[in-house]
């Protein structure tokens, strides 16, 4: 058995311990995130950095990443014609997923770069699920 360690190797097994949350939001216009609050764990501790592989800073994963709020801020001004389907992904460190997971209600509040609230208030599904 060969132990690798090293910036890859501890970049992968760093995230193999996290679970993530894609969040849609519908809109006329691109829009970035720089903030989420989970109720009841506002003082969480959030990463924001890219979300790419491999990178040293998924060992310094905090309680969640939600990547850099900024990554598309030169289209924030355009707005279209169209339906613009933002993604905004929240990876979970493992040890946070154990503290939502006992939550009766998940309420998250998404915060655009527009301080614009999106809230979210659904049943905890996660207990459902063998995580």
């Amino acid at each position: 058995m060969i132990k690798a360690t090293g910036y890859r190797a501890d970049a992968y097994r760093a995230l193999s311990i996290v679970y993530k949350f894609d969040f849609k939001v519908h809109d006329n216009k691109i829009l970035g995130f720089k903030s989420v609050i989970f109720e009841g764990f506002e003082d969480a501790k959030v990463s924001k950095h890219e979300n790419n592989l491999p990178s040293e800073k998924w060992q310094q994963l905090k309680d969640f990443n939600i990547g850099d709020p900024n990554v598309n801020e030169k289209f924030f001004h355009l707005h279209f014609p169209f339906v613009v389907k933002n993604t905004l992904r929240v990876t979970i460190s493992k040890r946070f997923f154990k503290k939502i997971k006992k939550l009766k209600r998940l309420k998250i509040v998404l915060i655009s770069n527009e301080d614009r609230e999106y809230k979210i208030d659904i049943e905890n599904f996660l207990p459902k699920y063998n995580l």
